[in-house]
């Protein structure tokens, strides 16, 4: 299939079980590395030019380019929730975190950085918004430790990379 052999081609010079990476300072690189860690998976990680995607993880089955899903594919069952109900809450969250939170940060901080034209009223707009959701978080854990069940998820570390 010509799909596959693009696939190859693209990836033929890179290790599976290993992250590849083109920037240090991407937040989802640090999720995906303290997921690791606290899975007690060794993770080896090696930045890559930027002609690749930004994140891929290779697995015997093929690359894996989304962060969430990286993100999932390492955390496996130990991260993800203990039971059906808590998959779900840690896949409501993300969905939360990915449409409310993250683009309001990455507006804010690509306005602070200089990486996007200033624009006043969308920098304040998106420090309201973005109080506003820290304000739902915050609710929500002033009576649990964890975003989901009694332990670390994938949420919690994504949270806490993100912020």
């Amino acid at each position: 299939m010509e799909v596959d052999r693009v696939i190859k081609e693209r990836y033929k010079y890179l290790m599976s079980g290993t992250l590849y990476f083109t920037k240090h300072g991407d937040p989802h690189l640090q999720q995906i590395l303290i997921a690791a860690r606290f899975t007690g998976q060794p993770l080896p990680a090696q930045e890559i030019p930027k002609k690749y995607d930004p994140l891929t993880l290779l697995t015997p089955d093929g690359p894996i380019n989304q962060p969430n899903a990286i993100l999932l594919f390492v955390a496996g069952d130990q991260l993800a929730g203990q039971n059906q109900s808590e998959k779900l809450q840690v896949a409501q969250w993300f969905e939360h975190f990915n449409m409310e939170l993250h683009p309001l940060l990455k507006e804010i901080y690509e306005q602070l950085a200089n990486e996007r034209e200033q624009n006043k009223e969308k920098f304040d707009y998106s420090l309201k918004e973005l109080l506003r959701e820290l304000e739902v978080v915050n609710n929500h854990l002033k009576i649990r430790t964890f975003m989901v069940g009694d332990s670390v998820t994938v949420i919690d570390i994504s949270l806490a990379t993100q912020l």
